[in-house]
């Protein structure tokens, strides 16, 4: 790959055929197609259930999901349903001492990197102020139309201002995924800690909910009003789907790229309230080929600088290599095989600590909140995909403490 540019608009196959290349490896150690999809998938800390839960309907087929974190926001397409793990591989399997030559270069290797994460910085919507505009004006346009032809369209700034504000964003996108109480999203997504007949441990969450995210706020809320506000119609179960239904309502957005900052969770901590993920999980999944789908909202930022502060760092300053999924020639497969066994080691710390993650827009359903091209939306710029976006695998980059990861986004609308 000679560079990088902005994709052009399509549709998702989910999980194509695979080609031939997928042959049995001449590395001289266990490698062929069925034991390397096994061996992955055994690896994965959070495994699919059997229940409805792990079942996704996208166009007139059923998948397979595990999820990526507790809340479940965010969750591997694994395969489609009745079928076992799925193979995967960008060429035929090098052989050993290809494989040793490719790793040796390590100079080489991060002057790839290098360039490849030069190309993606070029690609960020801030540098492309006419497309930055055009969307700008949608999202405005859009806001207005809401607000004269929705009899709630006024309290889009609410909804807006609330999804920014005192840790709604977490009870927005549950309520977006359709729970409609609070007791029933926690039981949905942490079964084991939150039993549908314990009242008390949704009384504890809502506690440290509140802790965590509205008493440095000065903001006098109960656990009783969280519960209240969650499952109240006339409250943030409406904010929420009239925000969905903003970003929903304009055109496909087919020419931005813009940047999320993933932030993994750390050993001992439950991530019970946050949208953090199980970081090896995550890129295991993207390097598995493996789509990952958002079925909440998707918050992403113009400048990786920003997307940085919630990944927790910004991996980019040391990258090592770098791995292109539409490389044929064997060498992005050898550091493919590598970065997976390197995440199945456990001695090996920090290499999924901090995710830096560009979205390259295909065809995405969002907005732009800018209050100086929309006033009354937002007081940021940002743009906000809505919930029900996959992202498709198409570069990873590794670095000395964590991943770039490139994907192209599509909304489910647009995958089948």
């Amino acid at each position: 790959m000679q560079g990088l540019t902005l994709a052009s608009p399509g549709r998702l196959t989910l999980f194509p055929r695979q080609p031939t290349f997928l042959g049995a490896s001449t590395s001289g150690v266990p490698s062929g197609p069925d034991f390397q999809a096994a061996t992955v998938h055994a690896a994965f800390q959070h495994q699919p259930g059997d229940t409805a839960a792990d079942r996704v309907t996208i166009g007139n087929r059923q998948f397979v999901s595990a999820p990526l974190s507790p809340l479940r926001f965010a969750r591997r397409l694994v395969s489609p349903v009745g079928q076992g793990p799925q193979r995967f591989a960008l060429s035929g399997p090098p052989s050993s001492e290809a494989t040793r030559a490719i790793l040796a270069d390590s100079q080489g290797n991060r002057a790839f990197a290098q360039e490849r994460l030069a190309d993606i910085n070029a690609l960020m919507l801030g540098k492309f102020p006419f497309t930055l505009e055009l969307l700008q004006q949608q999202s405005a346009a859009t806001a207005e139309h809401l607000r004269r032809t929705d009899p709630h369209g006024s309290d889009l700034k609410y909804a807006v201002d609330n999804y920014r504000s005192c840790g709604d964003h977490i009870l927005m996108s549950a309520i977006i995924c359709g729970h409609k109480t609070l007791r029933d999203f926690l039981h949905a997504s942490m079964p084991g800690q939150y039993p549908t007949d314990d009242d008390e441990k949704v009384q504890q969450w809502c506690e440290e909910f509140l802790l965590r995210y509205v008493s440095s706020a000065g903001v006098e809320y109960t656990p009783q009003d969280v519960m209240a506000r969650f499952e109240n119609d006339d409250e943030l179960q409406r904010e929420a789907r009239l925000l969905d239904k903003f970003l929903k309502a304009g055109p496909p957005i087919a020419d931005a790229c813009v940047m999320k900052g993933i932030g993994a969770i750390s050993d001992g901590e439950t991530a019970a309230m946050s949208t953090r993920v199980a970081g090896r999980d995550y890129v295991r999944a993207f390097l598995s080929g493996q789509p990952i789908m958002y079925d909440g909202f998707l918050s992403t930022a113009f400048d990786p600088k920003a997307a940085a502060d919630f990944a927790g760092g910004d991996p980019s300053t040391r990258p090592v290599y770098a791995i292109d999924f539409a490389d044929r020639s064997g060498r992005s497969e050898a550091l493919r095989r590598h970065a997976l066994a390197d995440l199945s080691n456990p001695t090996i710390e920090d290499q999924a600590a901090s995710i830096m993650l560009a979205i390259r827009t295909r065809q995405a359903r969002g907005a732009v909140l800018d209050s100086s091209a929309a006033p009354g939306i937002a007081d940021e710029t940002e743009l906000l995909l809505a919930s029900g976006h996959v992202l498709a695998p198409v570069m990873a980059i590794r670095c000395e403490k964590g991943y770039v990861l490139l994907a192209d986004a599509y909304h489910r609308d647009f995958v089948q």
